[in-house]
């Protein structure tokens, strides 16, 4: 981390981006051992895992009842791309400070029902951050509950303006396909982009075309204030990747 104390307390109704006080430290005070002893008993000191930022992404974050990722979300994932980027390391390796995503859902209702949303939640963000649309197509299928992907997911990812295309695919009203108007709407967006990505006419999306499709709309809501696309990799997070079902990664 830079030298230089960095201080940003960013609030925003579509979520908040701050640094932590910064802690001091003390010097550890320890026990000499024996030279006979040395091998046998010994201390083991290892530091803390202290918090120096955060970035809170409430419920607008997320469509009602779902894991499914808001394009209301890009202005703080830009915010939380220069808050890592002000924090990141000084030295040669330009590391980012590891992260660790801590999911929520709605505080009232059936305790199990919220930790599964909110484990579906935070790997879906996880994802986001690591560019990792197999996370997203696991999610997308099966659902659970109410967490059904489905039809709005699409025609919220075909109304944002995905890679170098001149605006978005869909124009209609997000609702999952009610009438037969926005029915047809979303099939003939879905054609478009097909076509438009070379992969030929046609009203269905397969997992390559899925996957293709959440990588693109991930780069179009996360990106750093230069407009760059902001990403991360396992190595960014706590655990690197390593726990058993992304333990210390993800906190569902």
């Amino acid at each position: 981390m830079a030298g230089e104390p960095v201080f940003i307390l960013d609030v925003a109704p579509n979520g908040i981006v701050a640094t932590h006080p910064q802690r001091a430290e003390l010097p550890v005070l320890v026990a000499p051992i024996p030279a006979e002893q040395t091998g046998k008993n010994f201390n083991a000191i290892r530091e803390k895992l202290i918090a120096i930022g955060c970035m809170r992404l409430p419920n607008t974050g997320f469509a009602f009842d779902s894991s499914f990722i808001s394009p209301e979300s890009a202005d703080a994932f830009t915010r939380f791309a220069r808050l890592m980027i002000k924090l990141r390391d000084s030295h040669e390796s330009k590391a980012f400070p590891p992260c660790s995503v801590f999911a929520h859902a709605d505080p009232t209702g059936d305790d199990n029902y919220n930790k599964t949303l909110s484990g579906r939640r935070a790997l879906a963000l996880y994802g986001l951050l690591i560019r990792k649309a197999e996370i997203w197509d696991e999610l997308f299928s099966p659902g659970f509950g109410g967490d059904q992907w489905g039809t709005k997911s699409f025609q919220t990812i075909l109304s944002q303006t995905l890679e170098d295309d001149a605006g978005p695919f869909y124009t209609g009203p997000i609702d999952g396909g009610l009438t037969a108007q926005t029915q047809k709407a979303t099939r003939d967006a879905i054609s478009a982009w097909r076509e438009s990505r070379g992969f030929g006419k046609g009203f269905t999306l397969d997992k390559k075309m899925r996957l293709q499709l959440f990588r693109e709309y991930m780069d179009a809501i996360c990106k750093d204030p230069d407009g760059n696309n902001f990403e991360l990799t396992p190595d960014d997070f706590i655990a690197r990747g390593k726990g058993d079902g992304l333990k210390g990664d993800v906190q569902g």
